[in-house]
């Protein structure tokens, strides 16, 4: 019994599916979260958060947080906030959003701001991103 749930979840580790990713924004008044933590047998930390916020139902408000940490003690990450607003009508072929945010990356004690416009598309297939600015 125990060989065979192991077969099943390889085979589906395995198995194709369809991810349908791109820049949706997220409807009023919803919330998106996703969080992840690592460690190495050397000691090496990382962790991720990521937050999305359905404001209205064209605004999308983002949080993005990663840190690191290595087996030496040097600490480093980076933080932003953004708005995420809808470029055009989603069709079949292809979803457009724009980004603006700010925020700060660092590296032990080195500390520099982060800010600007970003765009976001996604077609029916492939996946398509862009960064602007």
């Amino acid at each position: 019994m125990r060989s065979a749930l192991c077969l099943t979840l390889l085979a589906c580790q395995f198995s194709p599916t369809t991810a349908h990713a791109g820049p949706w924004l997220r409807e009023e008044g919803t919330t998106f979260i996703s969080s992840s933590f690592s460690a190495t047998y050397f000691y090496d930390l990382s962790q991720s958060t990521y937050i999305e916020y359905g404001l209205r139902e064209r605004l999308t408000l983002g949080f993005d947080l990663n840190t690191a940490q290595s087996r030496f003690g040097l600490q480093s990450g980076h933080a932003t906030v953004f708005l995420r607003f809808p470029l055009g009508e989603p069709s079949e072929t292809g979803r457009w959003a724009y980004d603006i945010g700010a925020g700060a990356s660092w590296s032990g004690d080195f500390i520099s701001p982060t800010s600007g416009p970003g765009c976001l598309g996604a077609a029916a297939s492939p996946w398509a991103n862009g960064t602007a600015g």
